[in-house]
């Protein structure tokens, strides 16, 4: 929500001209389709390039669209994790074991806190 407020007030539109399908988690690194309601590729090109442009934000991949995405309409979703601060004493042959389990079964899609 932090980019769709951040957007709208660079374009001199209201938060609910720019759609998603979803919200992302505020800590992680992530990308988001979204529709802009009315709103020229060149000029959001344009705001990106000035000097006082958030730079945690970038825009891009654009398309001309005639119906807006909307809440839901997520394909899925991919994941790159990092993990740290994994103690020595762990062996190597645990975290793989624990890793190929994940692959294999998923794990619970926990949202929120």
């Amino acid at each position: 929500m932090f980019a769709v407020n951040y957007l709208a007030r660079r374009l001199r539109k209201m938060p609910k001209a720019i759609n998603i399908a979803g919200n992302k988690d505020k800590r992680g690194i992530t990308t988001q389709r979204a529709t802009i309601l009315r709103c020229d590729p060149e000029l959001l090109i344009r705001q990106q390039r000035c000097k006082d442009w958030d730079p945690k934000i970038k825009v891009g991949s654009f398309e001309r669209v005639h119906n807006p995405i909307l809440l839901g309409q997520l394909k899925g979703n991919r994941f790159s994790i990092a993990l740290r601060f994994v103690p020595n004493s762990i062996p190597d042959s645990q975290i793989k074991a624990q890793l190929q389990q994940v692959k294999e079964n998923g794990f619970i899609n926990y949202f929120g806190m």
